[in-house]
């Protein structure tokens, strides 16, 4: 009995690790990239950490609309809904983001 709790020990601490940075991975702070983002405008637009928050830029000649949930501590909280002009850049939100994010045309 006592080697078998000597051996779960360590299994259950692996275990704890993985999913606690598997969860940290997916809300740290981070640069945008297209393979995180639905929609048709997602090669169009950046999302870049600037060490107080995110500069979202539309790089196109179109109309954007980006679709973002910013975190509260460890929780995704609903999504933000931004409007970007041709070659707009906005300053937004503090800490991290949840992926997947959202761009399409206007």
């Amino acid at each position: 009995m006592k080697r078998l709790r000597i051996l779960i020990s360590p299994i259950i601490i692996v275990i704890s690790l993985f999913f606690l940075i598997s969860f940290i991975h997916k809300i740290k702070p981070q640069t945008q990239h297209q393979s995180q983002c639905n929609g048709n405008a997602c090669n169009v637009v950046s999302i870049n950490y600037t060490g107080n928050g995110y500069a979202i830029t539309n790089h196109s000649g179109k109309k954007v609309s980006v679709s973002i949930r910013f975190t509260f501590g460890f929780q995704c909280m609903s999504p933000t809904n931004i409007e970007l002009n041709p070659g707009q850049t906005v300053n937004y939100g503090n800490g991290a983001y949840c992926n997947p994010v959202t761009a399409i045309y206007n």
